[in-house]
């Protein structure tokens, strides 16, 4: 390989993809690891068929799922200082069925995720309710 290929590639993946990645809109493929200082907080209740409400720890729910939502649903019962909560915001609805699945009895269930975009902004709630039956 070249000396010029080499620089060619180094470019594009040092620069061209990231900045593509943000031109897009998502970052998601940007370096930016440091760059946001973000939390999260999720809560899940559910609901028996006389409306008595049962909280469900978060870390309940994580051992029913793999992957990255395992890691990220882990103690987020308590402020978690990462970035990752418009993940968990994206996947509401999957969320809310698999309280479903966690509780005893539930006619109801819904998840509730507290975003902070920096340490010291507002909170934004994001909520999902479904009926379990």
């Amino acid at each position: 390989m070249t000396p010029r290929r080499r620089l060619a590639l180094a470019a594009l993946f040092a620069v061209g993809i990231p900045a593509a990645s943000w031109l897009q809109g998502s970052g998601a493929l940007a370096y930016r690891m440091y760059a946001r200082s973000a939390s999260y907080r999720v809560r899940v209740t559910a609901w028996d068929d006389r409306g008595q409400p049962t909280p469900i720890a978060p870390t309940a729910l994580a051992q029913k799922v793999r992957g990255a939502a395992r890691q990220h649903l882990a103690g987020s019962d308590h402020w978690l200082y990462f970035p990752r909560g418009p993940f968990l915001v994206d996947h509401l609805d999957e969320l809310a069925r698999l309280a479903c699945e966690t509780a005893r009895t539930p006619a109801r269930a819904a998840v509730e995720i507290d975003l902070r975009r920096t340490l010291d902004g507002p909170i934004e709630t994001h909520a999902r309710a479904v009926a379990c039956r």
